[in-house]
């Protein structure tokens, strides 16, 4: 039987691993066999189990947490007969590390008798 091309995913930046929490991470799936997403058809896996309702050459991680965490790959068949399957992109899903600021500009404060207030925040609020 015929073989199509074997696909690649990148993801939005062009790292292998990415480790993203509370952001949506787009996935990209490209064949020379179907250039564009214009004549084949795609099927998206998170390990191993096809994603529902994901059928284009790209999809959209949502809101990445650990229930995204995972391998995923895609498989495009280009007509009835050629398909291949890409490797895998890990997505893992840290939380970002924290930033803490103080009221004010600064970064040490020395203020004796006086009130500081201390925010943290984080990417994956």
């Amino acid at each position: 039987s015929a073989t199509a091309a074997t696909p690649k995913i990148t993801a939005s930046g062009d790292a292998t691993s990415y480790e993203i929490a509370g952001t949506t991470v787009t996935l990209t799936c490209t064949s020379s066999s179907d250039s564009g997403g214009s004549g084949g058809t795609y099927e998206w896996k998170k390990d191993t189990t096809t994603v529902n309702g994901a059928t284009g050459y790209t999809y959209n991680v949502p809101n990445t947490d650990n229930t995204a965490a995972g391998s995923y790959t895609c498989l495009v068949t280009v007509s009835t007969v050629a398909s291949s399957e890409s490797t895998g992109l890990t997505l893992s899903a840290t939380a970002a590390t924290p930033t803490i600021t103080a009221s004010g500009s600064a970064t040490s404060y020395e203020i004796a008798g006086t009130t500081v207030t201390l925010t943290c925040t984080s990417a994956s609020d």
